[in-house]
């Protein structure tokens, strides 16, 4: 588990396999593992672990890009660099996104992965 969405793609490299992402609460003992990178706000870079899970849902992949939208920069740009985007999407968060393209550096960098 991560707390934050876009930190699973960081250790799960969805760029080479469709990876589902899932709410899920975790029960009894966790366990946590340092993934060795760090956000400005020092909250990512984990992995949790427990020792039951229960999955609450399932993510669709428009739910994703919904979440993707409310994020700040710093974090927007490692989803960006992680997350495998369809045209589409891409351009859904260039219009969409309400901190500016100035911040999007990542998006035209990334290839377009057909599914």
């Amino acid at each position: 588990m991560c707390e934050q969405f876009e930190d699973c793609y960081k250790f799960l490299k969805a760029t080479e396999t469709e990876i589902d992402l899932t709410l899920v609460k975790g029960f009894g003992n966790y366990y946590s593992v340092d993934g060795g990178e760090r956000s400005l706000d020092d909250s990512t870079g984990k992995i949790y672990m427990c020792e039951k899970m229960e999955i609450l849902k399932v993510l669709s992949r428009d739910e994703i890009i919904q979440l993707a939208l409310e994020l700040p920069p710093y974090r927007m740009q490692s989803f960006l660099f992680n997350y495998p985007l369809l045209k589409e999407e891409k351009a859904i968060i260039m219009n969409s996104y309400t901190y500016g393209t100035n911040d999007l550096k990542f998006i035209a960098k990334r290839k377009t992965k057909k599914i």
